[in-house]
């Protein structure tokens, strides 16, 4: 049946108005609202009691009341005993409640804080500020308990609204504290005279370091202060100009300056700045020194070369300068640095410059005295030991047949030049052992005081020094001369039986002498100890082993007068003699003269002992005694033979032989093909520095002489490592492994 909405209006009413006759206890609404949560049609939040139940939207209207109630910041664990809530649904119910405030609410550690407390936190803040004139974000943190980010980022979003200050480095100032704070600070520096440590003023001053560094920076780029600061410290520009004026003042007067001085003066890097600043001089160890200076020992040196004389240019170089920074001085001026393409001059002791001209003229009077002291019977056919030098310049006889000029001329004559420390050549080898050529080098040195009386007695005894290998040298090949010549008279003329036991005596002496160095440069290749020796023991045969041959015939030849044509180095002149000599005699020479061919030198000596009666030889073995002062002698004369040396090849032969003497004690005799093989057995004994450098110079040494076109530059480089590698035995000791 159809009821109208007014029928059932005034139904429904009339059914509220009736009095039910049944009441539902509180279990069962317990029970219906259990049975209605269990199948979801309500959801409601548990009290701690269990007695009470709460909705969502009851929850989160309490929860903004409480933190109403607590002046917009209240810790969530607070609400627990609050609500009678458990924490679980307060933290989702809290989390919600910021994710939907729009940024009116924020979590911090466990805080819900409002915004409206963050403003009362800025304007208590900025009262204390505008009292103070500065608080410290630390300290507002701490007296908040809040983040120094949280206040950081607080403050910065209500500056100029809530707080009026400048925040920096998380200081707040306001404009009147840094006006006064800037003029206390160009109050102090304005005081200073002279570099101060700006760490110093902070400390004293009890300046906060960022806010105090930021105010300097503006105070000197408003040029309001006058001067700057680094490293640490603050220079007046009043005390650089003076200290500028001083500087400059100095280097124009002397025409150097040490870098020490300016280290006292706080330069940093003395050395960059004065190439700024003078860029026209040039640096040195320990000075820089001005271009008038290279400019005026450029010019002496220029006019002792065109005049074929000397020149002394101390009075133009500093007299502080060491002896190393000297040797760089002379490698800029240009006059001194071609002499290692145009051979124009020499340099002695540092100071002396030698023109090529009166270089010709000092071995013209050498040459000249030689000849006189033979003249007079003063020079008499010694013993000669082939020295590396000549074995070298066989060496380089070779590569001239393959198409190469002369390495040994290019270099000794052209290299670059030398530049001798003060008694340095007087090492004290030469202390201990007399000169074998003392008697010549006394009389070139008296003459070089008669033809160039204008020298010091410093520049005759260092040219004299200069020129010993040349006096050696020369008197040897005088020597060579006459006794070939006396020899040839003797058996021309037909003198007497005496004369010829004169001569006879004569070479006993020097085969006495040829016999001790043949043993003791069999010992020296037995101490190398080589695997394969044999390119030794042919290189001794063919050399002193030979020349002993040599000389019994020419004594023989004496003895029978025989003529002697020639020098009798070639088999066929050799062969001639013994042909004429008697048959015993002969036949003993050639056995002896056979052993030349065989592997060992042993064999050779063998023979020699076994022939001496025949042959009437007076031969003793080396003793201990003899065979210290033989390589005495040795030493000494590679040592002088050294100093003089210029050819890269020779040199690096005789530093080797000399290192193995020194390390070994004993002596080689060597080829220069060898010189490798004795560099690799003396690893062991050297500092790896020293083997390193010895392996890089022979390196280049042997690309320079395999080379078909000359190499300008490598020539040079060889010529620059030479005085290095002299070092290694004519300098300091070498340093220890």
């Amino acid at each position: 049946m159809d009821f109208s909405l007014e029928e059932l209006a005034a139904q429904f009413k009339k059914a509220q108005q009736v009095e039910s006759s049944h009441r539902l206890s509180e279990r069962n609404c317990v029970e219906i609202l259990m049975k209605l949560i269990s199948r979801g049609d309500i959801r409601v939040i548990y009290t701690l009691n269990g007695r009470e139940y709460l909705t969502s939207n009851q929850l989160e209207k309490e929860i903004k009341e409480e933190i109403e109630a607590s002046k917009g910041r209240i810790n969530v664990t607070e609400l627990v005993p609050l609500l009678n809530v458990d924490l679980g649904p307060i933290e989702k119910k809290v989390a919600e409640i910021v994710r939907n405030s729009h940024g009116s609410l924020i979590m911090i550690e466990g805080e819900i804080i409002s915004n409206a407390y963050l403003d009362r936190l800025t304007m208590e803040l900025n009262e204390t500020l505008q009292e103070r004139g500065f608080i410290t974000l630390s300290d507002a943190s701490l007296r908040f308990g809040l983040p120094l980010e949280v206040v950081e980022r607080t403050l910065e979003k209500r500056s100029g609204s809530l707080i009026f200050g400048n925040i920096q480095n998380r200081f707040i100032y306001t404009d009147n504290y840094l006006d006064h704070y800037m003029a206390r600070v160009r109050g102090i520096f304005t005081a200073i005279s002279r570099p101060t440590s700006i760490h110093n003023i902070i400390s004293k001053n009890n300046f906060e370091e960022s806010l105090f560094l930021s105010t300097l920076d503006k105070l000197i780029e408003n040029r309001r202060l006058r001067g700057s600061y680094s490293g640490g410290y603050y220079t007046p520009f009043a005390y650089a100009n003076a200290r500028l004026e001083k500087m400059d003042s100095f280097y124009n007067q002397n025409g150097y300056i040490d870098y020490q001085r300016l280290e006292k003066m706080d330069y940093t890097n003395p050395k960059s700045f004065l190439e700024s600043r003078f860029k026209d001089g040039i640096s040195l160890q320990n000075h820089y020194v001005a271009k008038r200076t290279i400019n005026q020992v450029n010019e002496v040196a220029e006019e002792a070369i065109q005049s074929d004389s000397w020149a002394d240019i101390q009075p133009f170089i500093p007299s502080v300068l060491s002896d190393k920074e000297i040797g760089q001085l002379l490698e800029a001026c240009t006059s001194l640095v071609q002499v290692g393409k145009n051979p124009n001059c020499l340099v002695l002791e540092n100071y002396f410059v030698i023109s090529k001209g009166l270089l010709t003229k000092c071995n013209e009077i050498i040459q000249t005295k030689i000849k006189e002291r033979a003249d007079k019977g003063l020079i008499t056919r010694q013993s000669v030991v082939e020295t590396p030098q000549e074995e070298e310049e066989e060496d380089e006889d070779r590569g001239r047949k393959k198409g190469k000029g002369s390495a040994s001329t290019s270099t000794k004559k052209g290299g670059k030049k030398e530049v001798q420390s003060k008694g340095k050549p007087n090492s004290k080898s030469n202390a201990k052992q007399e000169s074998p050529n003392a008697g010549e080098e006394k009389e070139v040195l008296e003459e070089f005081k008669k033809q160039f009386e204008d020298m010091p007695e410093e520049l005759h005894v260092a040219l004299c020094e200069y020129f010993k290998a040349t006096i050696a040298k020369v008197k040897e090949t005088v020597s060579r001369a006459i006794f070939i010549e006396n020899v040839n008279n003797e058996n021309q003329k037909g003198e007497s039986q005496g004369k010829a036991k004169v001569s006879k005596k004569s070479i006993q002496e020097d085969l006495k002498t040829l016999y001790h160095n043949i043993q003791l440069f069999q010992r020296g290749t037995k101490a190398l100890a080589l695997e394969d020796s044999s390119l030794l023991e042919k290189y001794l045969l063919k050399s002193l082993c030979s020349e002993f041959v040599r000389l019994i015939l020419i004594g023989e030849a004496a003895q029978n007068f025989i003529t002697v044509e020639g020098e009798l180095k070639t088999p066929s002149e050799q062969s001639k003699i013994m042909a004429q000599l008697p048959a015993s005699l002969s036949d003993s020479i050639k056995k002896l003269n056979a052993t030349l061919n065989e592997k060992s030198s042993e064999k050779f000596t063998e023979t020699l002992e076994s022939l001496a009666d025949r042959l009437e030889l007076h031969l003793k073995p080396l003793d201990k005694k003899s065979e210290k002062s033989l390589l005495s002698t040795h030493r000494q004369t590679w040592m002088d033979q050294l100093n003089a040396e210029t050819n890269p090849a020779t040199c690096l032969h005789l530093v080797v032989l000399l290192l193995f003497l020194k390390k070994k004690g004993a002596a080689l005799h060597i080829p220069g093909r060898s010189v490798s093989s004795v560099i690799t057995q003396l690893k062991a004994d050297l500092p790896a520095p020293v083997h390193a450098q010895l392996l890089a110079f022979q390196a280049k040494v042997v690309k320079f002489l395999n080379t078909e076109k000359e190499e300008s530059q490598l020539q040079e480089d060889l010529t620059e490592d030479v005085s290095a590698l002299k070092e290694l035995v004519l300098g300091k000791e070498e340093p220890k492994q």
